[in-house]
């Protein structure tokens, strides 16, 4: 694919939004959820997936006031426009939605009617993101057996049933250091009832207690978002046991794509074995996936020696 003679396409990306019910969307009774898919050289380099919210005082929030199909879609456009502005390598990309309502409205072909504070966002977004790259927004049609779509689609669906993804600005530590920023009092204040008390006060600019960054995420999100929050599926049987990882060569490299981008490869399959899961089951890893695939049957049959 090519934008122009000069300009390969470096990101696809396929986006999609779900709502629960649709109607009625007014009474904020409606859970709905945003998810996208990335492809890079015609490989999955991230997927990204979470609730369409609706407080303001949310640090990830983007503007809409309810959940409904049209602002799922909508948060899929500007949460995809976010993930290139702020982590996706530089190139040219194509940004695949199956709502044409989202797409025309980010490059203003439409005008808002509703929904206005998140349209904004996005007009903006894409704004910006077409300052530092060529973009281009497509249409793909809907529930029509495509792969990206489908795929998108599934995602969406796991925002809407209040999953959240833990990559880009999704990360617990990167939503941790939003909400210090703006709500200081309210991390303290969970620090302080998650952790235990301590002698002597906490430097300038730091918090007083110490605790794990899902913890503390989770609680600072549950004091947000009553909500409860699905419970964590269990490993189907025969899968990687999460457990420390024998020294098997390799364990020092670096993942450099998807949600665990910047990690050890031992680190990502001590900590996600389901990742590491995923991976063995990939017939066409990639050039990107391939070093972390070689690791992974490494320290499997290292493990299975050991038993």
């Amino acid at each position: 694919q090519m934008l122009n003679s000069r300009r390969p396409v470096v990101y696809d990306i396929y986006t999609d939004g779900s709502c629960r019910g649709n109607r009625n969307v007014a009474a904020g009774n409606c859970k709905a959820g945003w998810g996208f898919v990335v492809l890079k050289d015609n490989t999955v380099d991230a997927e990204l997936y979470g609730p369409v919210l609706c407080k303001a005082n949310d640090p990830l929030f983007l503007g809409a006031e309810h959940g409904s199909n049209q602002t799922a879609e909508l948060t899929a456009v500007a949460e995809a426009l976010l993930w290139l502005r702020d982590f996706g390598s530089p190139g040219a990309a194509i940004i695949w939605a199956d709502s044409e309502y989202a797409a025309r409205l980010a490059t203003r072909q439409y005008s808002a009617k509703k929904n206005l504070k998140l349209a904004q966002k996005v007009q903006d977004l894409y704004q910006q993101v077409t300052k530092k790259r060529q973009l281009e927004m497509r249409h793909v049609k809907g529930h029509s057996g495509h792969k990206w779509n489908d795929v998108a689609d599934r995602l969406a669906n796991q925002g809407a049933d209040g999953r959240r993804c833990t990559e880009g600005r999704w990360n617990p530590s990167g939503t941790i250091a939003m909400f210090a920023r703006k709500a200081p009092d309210v991390v303290q204040k969970v620090v302080d009832t998650i952790t235990p008390p301590r002698t002597g006060s906490a430097p300038a600019g730091q918090f007083a207690g110490t605790t794990g960054s899902e913890k503390l995420t989770d609680s600072l999100i549950s004091l947000l978002d009553p909500s409860p929050q699905p419970a964590v599926e269990t490993p189907p049987k025969g899968s990687l046991k999460r457990r420390a990882a024998p020294i098997v060569e390799g364990g020092e490299k670096m993942m450099t794509f998807g949600k665990h981008r910047g990690r050890l490869f031992r680190d990502v399959i001590a900590e996600d074995p389901q990742y590491a899961d995923w991976a063995l089951r990939q017939p066409s890893p990639g050039q990107a996936l391939s070093p972390f695939l070689a690791f992974v049957k490494a320290w499997k049959a290292e493990s299975n020696s050991k038993k």
